[in-house]
């Protein structure tokens, strides 16, 4: 059976594109970030989500990627797939869901295409624009500062409240059904540093970092209690019983992990409210607590 990240690796090796979070285009002295994100209910929607929910995490999930490069959003296009039963009232909340967090986040929802489909689908298509020096996950060095800007596990613990039938702090619930896209911060580094790496922390923290390392050719070395947990977070699956590795492999936070230099750590560290949960160094390989991981993220093919 084939894994996603199989088929991605063999796509970039055929086409030459770049794996980044937003495919970058020059056009006129400009630097547009271009990307694409595509859910499928069945997958991606459980019980508990509204269509306005299913909306607005559309948006978000692409808006997160223009962030991740530094971007800042210009506009979003939502293409839906839907039962010919529900359309009508699915589309209505869908796009109210898409165009309310393109209004929080300063894009334009600017509309989209409809088709018949067997379950609700969709694809969404986000433009932005960079002023900075765009962030690159091959952008790490050894010597860098490895830091988190957004809490991380908020999301996992609000997946599981709603998929268990659970009371939880609204901060929670919230993390997993209206997530936001850290615009600001992603601006804000790309245009104060010469150079820093980045992703987005959609596919889960330690993920997120061993691809930080792959792609950039250095070791990151992680303290686990240095990884910025919220107290909601942290009482809630003490609780119930969610663990550590749970928190950190989840995903769905959308926070920003970060590797740049310590001097320009240090010179944003309070403006991004950046966290610093390791360094890299020289060798490869993703290292927690001094033990090296081997993760492998959320595989859309494998579930």
């Amino acid at each position: 059976m084939a894994s996603e990240r199989g088929l991605v690796a063999r796509l970039l090796r055929s086409t030459g594109i770049k794996n980044e979070d937003a495919a970058l285009v020059r056009r006129n002295g400009r630097l547009l970030a271009v990307t694409t994100d595509i859910s499928l209910a069945s997958s991606h929607s459980p019980r508990g989500l509204s269509y306005y929910d299913m909306g607005w995490r559309s948006a978000v999930s692409n808006l997160s990627d223009l962030a991740a490069v530094g971007a800042k959003p210009l506009a979003f296009l939502l293409a839906q797939g839907l039962p010919p039963a529900i359309a009508e009232t699915a589309s209505a909340g869908i796009v109210k869901g898409a165009r309310d967090a393109c209004k929080l986040h300063g894009a334009n929802y600017v509309g989209g295409d409809t088709k018949r489909a067997k379950e609700i689908t969709l694809a969404g298509f986000a433009l932005g624009e960079l002023a900075g020096k765009p962030l690159l996950r091959t952008n790490a060095r050894a010597g860098d500062v490895v830091c988190v800007s957004g809490a991380i596990g908020d999301a996992a613990c609000g997946f599981h409240a709603v998929s268990k039938n659970k009371k939880a702090p609204a901060r929670l619930r919230d993390a997993f059904f209206r997530p936001r896209a850290l615009m600001h911060e992603g601006l804000l580094i790309s245009k104060s540093t010469k150079r820093a790496a980045c992703m987005d922390v959609s596919d889960g923290l330690l993920f997120t970092c061993s691809e930080l390392a792959r792609l950039s050719g250095v070791r990151l070395d992680i303290e686990s209690l240095s990884i910025p947990i919220s107290p909601e977070a942290r009482a809630f699956a003490k609780v119930n019983s969610i663990p550590f590795s749970t928190l950190a492999n989840f995903g769905e936070d959308y926070a920003l992990v970060f590797s740049m230099s310590m001097r320009g750590f240090g010179r944003l560290c309070r403006p991004v409210g950046l966290v610093c949960i390791g360094m890299a160094g020289k060798g490869s390989g993703l290292f927690l607590d001094g033990r090296q991981m081997k993760v492998h993220g959320y595989d859309a093919f494998m579930g």
